[in-house]
């Protein structure tokens, strides 16, 4: 699943990705927690309203699935580490449990954590994340 690459630079879309970008790779997010709208707005000094209306009519979804997405993505980078835990990934994804977390996740997927484990290729390392590369979503 990728989201549509836009030709004008410094966009919300840029912005937004960005700011989540530098959440992840940074280590700047805390467990279970993510930025959500209100947040992304206030860093890009824009009201919520401009973040939502702007974003959507970039990308065709609101900032709030576009992030729901990026959690998803994410939590499947770190599924592939065969010592996380799904409660592990879960809460380093943001979601408040495993449960509700499984629940997105064969949302936006169509499988179950599970599932995505039995079917995805086994990795011996902890992702990383390259430098100065965009993020697959």
């Amino acid at each position: 699943m990728e989201l549509p690459k836009l030709p004008i630079a410094n966009t919300i879309r840029d912005q937004v990705y960005q700011l989540l970008k530098d959440e992840i790779c940074d280590g700047r997010y805390e467990p279970g927690y993510w930025l959500q709208e209100k947040e992304l707005a206030q860093r890009l000094e824009v009201s919520k309203a401009h973040l939502i209306r702007t974003f959507s009519r970039q990308t065709g979804i609101s900032p709030a699935r576009y992030i729901v997405r990026v959690r998803v993505e994410y939590a499947k980078l770190l599924l592939l580490d065969e010592d996380a835990s799904i409660t592990y990934v879960a809460e380093a994804s943001g979601f408040a449990n495993a449960n509700y977390f499984a629940k997105v996740f064969r949302r936006e997927t169509g499988m179950s954590p599970s599932e995505y484990l039995a079917a995805a290729p086994k990795k011996q390392e902890h992702p990383q994340m390259p430098q100065n590369r965009r993020l697959p979503w």
